[in-house]
């Protein structure tokens, strides 16, 4: 009889804990996939629905805050079989999951004193920190022997129980929201006016995108 084949071991992905540094980490994870990963992500319950929508995605592991539920974390990790890690946070902690999780290969920036934690450790260079973010996440993948070529971010998202009517032709997207309020938050006239000079030359209609907690911004 042959002998039957073994599924093949995911990968780890620590993500991004924002929604906007997630977004900038779709192209590594797209990589990823385009070279034959099957992915499961560990990231914070604010970015969860953005990595569950990205194909390629198995499985999304909320992290919890309390150092209980960070423990747990670590043994749930411990149970799978995984390939490897891609750690893309800088923080010290992000590592230290992926060490704990007793994954065998991980990779990450050497950054916050967490170089003995990762089996590869990736230094960081001048350029590294001056091109888009997007191609400081791909590096990690180039790091990892894999071919990491930028691709735009894509998901897909889930019907919507109600209909959404967007208006036809050319539609600009404003997300003026931030956390943290302010200080993270370019003025609202400034949004105006960018959108005005946009529309004189692709006319059409701005629509503006955010939560509830982002009303206010807009």
């Amino acid at each position: 009889m042959p002998q039957e084949q073994l599924p093949a071991r995911p990968l780890f992905v620590r993500g991004l804990n924002w929604l906007g540094d997630a977004v900038m980490s779709l192209p590594a994870l797209n990589a990823l996939v385009n070279s034959g990963q099957t992915l499961k992500v560990l990231t914070r319950i604010g970015s969860a629905s953005l990595y569950r929508n990205v194909s390629g995605v198995s499985e999304v592991l909320v992290e919890q805050k309390s150092f209980m539920g960070r423990l747990k974390t670590c043994l749930t990790l411990t149970q799978e079989r995984f390939s490897g890690a891609l750690v893309l946070p800088n923080s010290f902690s992000s590592a230290l999951t992926a060490f704990l999780g007793l994954i065998p290969s991980r990779v990450g920036y050497a950054r916050n004193v967490r170089s003995p934690l990762l089996s590869k450790a990736v230094p960081v260079r001048r350029r590294d920190l001056a091109v888009h973010q997007s191609f400081y996440f791909l590096r990690l993948v180039e790091a990892m022997g894999l071919a990491a070529p930028f691709t735009r971010p894509q998901i897909n998202p889930p019907q919507t129980p109600f209909p959404i009517a967007l208006p036809s032709g050319f539609r600009l997207a404003i997300a003026p929201g931030a956390a943290y309020g302010g200080a993270k938050r370019w003025p609202a006239e400034k949004f105006a006016e960018a959108a005005r000079l946009i529309l004189a030359n692709h006319p059409g209609t701005a629509v503006i995108l955010g939560g509830p907690s982002e009303i206010i911004a807009a």
